[in-house]
């Protein structure tokens, strides 16, 4: 028996694992993307950052800036993970729904 008793969960575990990592993978490409397919009224990705505290029980913090015409804007997202920032991140620029505002001087 032994290692045949393992053949039904190894399956779903590795399926599950291709699960994920094709949503990451979907993320990434998403983020990839995002510029190729811009819009005049999205602003042009310029930079994309992930911020990791290992004492922040909070996860990871990921910050975009973006321009449109002369105006910088900024988004910002958090997530549990830098995986899952990833995943999230992409899908939300794909589907519109991240939130962008103008980049304003710290304490303005």
């Amino acid at each position: 028996m032994g290692q045949n008793e393992d053949a039904p969960s190894t399956r779903t575990s590795d399926k599950a694992y291709t699960k994920w990592l094709e949503g990451v993978a979907r993320g990434v490409i998403s983020i990839e993307n995002y510029n190729i397919a811009i819009q005049e009224e999205k602003p042009t990705l310029t930079e994309f950052r992930v911020k990791c505290d290992p004492d922040d029980e909070e996860g990871v913090l990921v910050v975009l800036k973006g321009y449109v015409g002369q105006q910088e804007f900024v988004s910002f997202h958090r997530d549990t993970t830098v995986t899952a920032a990833l995943t999230s991140v992409g899908n939300r620029l794909r589907n519109g729904s991240l939130n962008w505002r103008e980049e304003r001087p710290y304490g303005t």
